[in-house]
């Protein structure tokens, strides 16, 4: 990962501009939460460079992080920026996951394991599938959590969007190559997964994910598994048939253009977001 002075000129640009956005509009959630992002990253950038140690890796290890020195007055600062800037985000939405996930990981920088946990559990709730949050509040309070089943759950977000997954799995730790797209528009969905499919025809030995996740608040979310939609052609191509996808139009507001988010432990940019081995 860059080092803290190579990321700030860009990061710079970015907060001037949100800062532009807030200056209209103090309760801009997609700026909120993006503030909170700069600063994670900033912190993240100066535990992994600076100081020499692990930071989101460490989340499926259950003992604490290592904890920033008290004497540490860059580290503690930007981890109390991210924690003002996480707050700020959940004041303006309660249920976003990310600024609540976001705020645990300071805090427990910052060594308040108890405000972190509290933290943790929140992100949980809010998203059962988000197994580092669920990790961290076990490592934390020393306790086993019930496991619960994402596919199962019902949208927390306050906004509605898609997420197309198109990816493969290559070890047995969970590592995926592929894209996620994180978008509002069903143009978007069906172009994205039929250049995928140009490329690759998804197996059906389980290590491939190819479908469509519909997030619409307070509801169910809509699972279309696109494997089973494929077909052959007159020409023996592979094509999706679009018919038998169960993909909803997007009811209600919809997520804005630039704003994140944090689904099942991970997170997404608006667009397209490549894992790589």
């Amino acid at each position: 990962m860059d080092g803290p002075a190579d990321l700030e000129e860009e990061a710079a640009e970015i907060r001037e501009l949100y800062a532009h956005v807030q200056q209209s509009d103090p309760e801009d959630v997609t700026a909120a939460v993006g503030l909170t992002v700069l600063a994670l990253g900033a912190l993240q950038a100066y535990v992994e460079n600076e100081l020499d140690e692990l930071f989101m890796t460490v989340v499926e290890e259950l003992s604490p992080f290592v904890g920033l020195e008290d004497d540490d007055e860059v580290g503690r600062g930007l981890a109390d920026e991210t924690a003002r800037r996480a707050r700020r985000a959940l004041e303006l939405d309660p249920a976003n996951n990310l600024a609540a996930f976001a705020l645990g990981l300071a805090l427990e920088w910052l060594d308040d394991h108890e405000s972190a946990a509290a933290a943790y559990r929140e992100a949980l709730r809010l998203d059962p599938g988000d197994f580092a949050a669920r990790v961290r509040v076990e490592t934390l309070e020393d306790v086993e959590l019930p496991r619960s089943s994402a596919e199962e759950a019902t949208s927390h977000h306050a906004r509605g969007f898609y997420l197309l997954r198109m990816t493969e799995l290559v070890s047995n730790s969970g590592t995926e190559v592929g894209w996620t797209w994180l978008v509002t528009d069903l143009t978007d969905v069906c172009s994205a997964a039929e250049s995928y499919l140009g490329k690759r025809v998804p197996g059906d030995d389980g290590r491939d994910t190819f479908r469509v996740d519909t997030h619409m608040p307070g509801r169910p979310i809509v699972i279309a598994d696109l494997y089973e939609s494929l077909r052959r052609m007159p020409d023996r191509q592979v094509a999706i048939d679009w018919s038998k996808v169960a993909m909803p139009d997007l009811a209600g507001e919809l997520l804005p253009a630039g704003q994140p988010v944090r689904e099942c432990g991970q997170m997404f940019f608006f667009g397209a977001n490549e894992h790589f081995d």
